[in-house]
């Protein structure tokens, strides 16, 4: 299942802190997958699993779960401003109380838990801007704080450059395309950028 981007966020690879009728809980959305947090163990536990496309996402309780519904719950959702809220389309687990289904995703409250914090579950996102320039080129990679490590090439392949600014200038090069060739964390990406 790709990810679905909505207003530049994902489902896929987030964590929420969701504020229930009960109390506070943890669920992260990994490999189609909703896992909820064991504070006992600090080990995130399946309880579903999931499929979301464009704004429409649908769930079935996991069999072991004993929660006696198997049926899947379609729901349609939006991310903005680090919040997640879900409204049902159609949902036959709705339960009777808190601690239904239908509670859990329409009553709480889900607040990001990515929001500036490095995690293990965010996509990086390279970028390098603005492409085309007329002499710098800024390099940035979304969800990453550590060190990065510049090598500009021409089309040829000759190394003109390395650095490990995220500002990088062209001054002095020929019109024309070149390959960034992009080092974080334990990976390496390649980027055409154009000067003018």
């Amino acid at each position: 299942m790709f990810p679905l981007f909505v207003y530049g966020q994902a489902l896929q690879f987030t964590k929420w802190d969701v504020q229930t009728l009960q109390g506070n809980v943890v669920v992260l959305f990994q490999n189609d997958t909703l896992s909820l947090l064991n504070s006992n163990t600090i080990i995130f536990e399946p309880i579903a699993t999931y499929e979301d496309s464009s704004y429409f996402f649908s769930i079935v309780d996991l069999p072991f779960l004993n929660s006696g519904c198997l049926n899947v719950g379609l729901y349609n959702y939006q991310i903005f401003n680090d919040t997640l809220s879900f409204n049902a389309i159609n949902d036959t687990c709705l339960g009777n109380g808190a601690d239904s289904r239908l509670s859990f995703f329409i009553n709480s409250i889900w607040t990001s838990l990515n929001t500036g914090v490095q995690d293990e579950y965010q996509p990086f996102t390279l970028k390098a801007f603005p492409n085309p320039t007329k002499e710098k080129i800024n390099i940035s990679v979304d969800n990453f704080n550590g060190n990065i490590q510049t090598e500009v090439f021409d089309l040829i392949g000759n190394r003109l450059k390395t650095t490990s600014e995220t500002t990088i200038s062209l001054r002095g090069y020929s019109k024309g395309i070149y390959i960034l060739k992009v080092a974080y964390g334990d990976r390496v990406e390649e980027v055409k950028v154009i000067k003018d």
